[in-house]
């Protein structure tokens, strides 16, 4: 479901490693086809997911993989994130390959319409070793690294939902408590007494306070560079599970590791532990459970690492709604329904783990349906939990993200002050990390967590506040996010 590590190790005849994956796959990893004229090899290898799409109707989208490869010259020496090549990728039977520009991974997906599981065998990406500094000689460990995201496609959405109840700095038309439509990149003058300005409810919430620096007296610029998501992208498809950061500790050096380590494990469902074992030091009991702990910090550093970037709070809300009409008081999946049973499971921190008793939909992990028993729920538990989810039952965002309100809250980049409004689209993660853990990207908006705001709610959201849960409630203090709580999860995007 979510990511996948398979390991190839050249030349020394090892087995490949085992780790943590669910149903992504990726096997028969091989170095072939090597020119020392370009300095480039033919990385094979097969791929395959469940449950995949193509569509050029109603959603008009897919989902995909986002693939990248790490390498390192010896074990001793920590993994590098290499470089692809600009051409020279063979696309298996059925699949399309795009790379960005800075050829950092590539997109793989369906090339034509369909629905279920897919399998592309012998897909080749040419990585560019010559200029990830590898000699013609070397002997390399390779790795390939999966996770499945969903296409975004570019057009016009609306922001904020017009509710006249619990208002929470939802975004508005001017002063008028309407919906606002985002219908480009352009930049938009926020605050201010003009019927088209961007406003948020003049920082109207429930429990007073204030932190747009923006109102209906003083206008700011969100610059055109900010990403509005009007534009393409891709999202994750769940939000990051407990295999996926055990993976990507393991790949990181003993001090890195010690750092991004959140060191929790029993509380609040996390089972992330240090055995203390070499080479794999990190484990965990439930790989298929989002993992939470985290910090802005943490996030940045996943990011860099895996080469993609934070999503704008306005990214968010065009998960949840598309291109749809705002709803008032409307959750992730397009309605005002939200069920408030305490829900059951079977297979629990197991990959199959499901709600036995699902109800009709609308379903979100918080105070009036998990009995206070606070963890996450296995990512996509909701889709899993019945036969043929429609996505009321899914309970999914209009292209197909999952679990986006509720189960752990969605740290997004905000427009509320000028750090978070320096963030943007075209600058991802290089997949290098400092000596001690950290992202090497000091232009993003992560000082303290000032400019990050959290949306959609978590399994700790009261039962009697469930407005929190809804897709524009704002009322999250961007200031507030300098350390971790087990709430916090991870879900990263990419521009292409």
């Amino acid at each position: 479901m979510k990511h996948l590590l398979s390991a190839a190790i050249l030349a020394l005849g090892v087995a490949p490693t085992t780790l943590y994956a669910n149903n992504i796959q990726v096997s028969n990893v091989s170095l072939t086809g090597k020119n020392t004229i370009t300095d480039t090899y033919q990385l094979q290898f097969d791929i395959g997911w469940e449950n995949s799409w193509r569509t050029s109707s109603a959603e008009a989208n897919y989902d995909a993989a986002w693939v990248f490869i790490k390498f390192r010259l010896d074990p001793a020496l920590p993994w590098i994130h290499a470089t692809l090549g600009s051409t020279g990728h063979v696309q298996a039977t059925g699949s399309t390959i795009t790379v960005p520009a800075d050829l950092k991974g590539a997109f793989i997906f369906r090339s034509g319409d369909g629905i279920g599981n897919v399998n592309f065998t012998g897909t080749q990406l040419q990585w560019n070793y010559g200029a990830s500094g590898v000699a013609d000689n070397a002997v390399v460990e390779v790795r390939v690294l999966a996770m499945e995201m969903v296409q975004i496609p570019q057009g016009a959405f609306f922001i904020g939902d017009g509710t006249s109840t619990e208002v929470a700095r939802q975004f508005e038309l001017g002063q008028t408590g309407a919906a606002y439509q985002v219908t480009s990149e352009v930049a938009i003058t926020m605050g201010g007494a003009a019927g088209s300005n961007l406003n948020a409810r003049n920082n109207v919430t429930p429990g007073g306070g204030s932190n747009d620096d923006f109102t209906y007296a003083v206008t700011q610029t969100l610059p055109a560079a900010y990403p509005k998501g009007f534009a393409a992208f891709y999202a994750m498809k769940y939000e990051l599970t407990e295999g996926q950061y055990v993976d990507f500790l393991n790949m990181l050096t003993p001090a890195q590791a010690v750092t991004r380590f959140m060191n929790q494990t029993g509380v609040n469902g996390n089972t992330i532990d240090d055995n203390g074992i070499a080479p794999d030091i990190y484990t965990t009991t439930a790989p298929e459970r989002p993992c939470g702990h985290q910090s802005v910090l943490a996030q940045a550093s996943y990011a860099d690492w895996s080469a993609l970037r934070h999503m704008s709070e306005l990214e968010y809300e065009k998960l949840c709604r598309g291109n749809r009409p705002a709803v008032a008081n409307e959750h992730a999946w397009g309605t005002t329904a939200l069920q408030n049973i305490v829900f059951t499971f079977s297979n629990v921190g197991a990959a199959n783990e499901v709600i036995t008793n699902p109800g009709t939909g609308a379903i979100a992990n918080y105070g009036g349906t998990n009995n206070f028993v606070f963890r996450g729920w296995r990512a996509g538990i909701a889709p899993a939990s019945f036969a043929g989810a429609t996505r009321l039952q899914a309970s999914a965002g209009y292209y197909g993200v999952m679990d986006l309100t509720g189960n752990l809250m969605e740290m997004c980049v905000s427009v509320s002050n000028s750090e978070g409004r320096a963030l943007t689209s075209s600058l991802h993660g290089d997949g290098v990390l400092t000596t001690n853990g950290n992202s090497d990207i000091f232009s993003w908006p992560i000082n303290l967590g000032t400019s990050v705001r959290l949306r959609g709610g978590a399994y700790s959201t009261a039962a009697v506040t469930p407005g929190v849960l809804r897709v524009s409630d704002r009322r999250s203090n961007p200031g507030s996010l300098s350390g971790t709580a087990g709430e916090f999860g991870i879900r990263l995007v990419r521009t292409l």
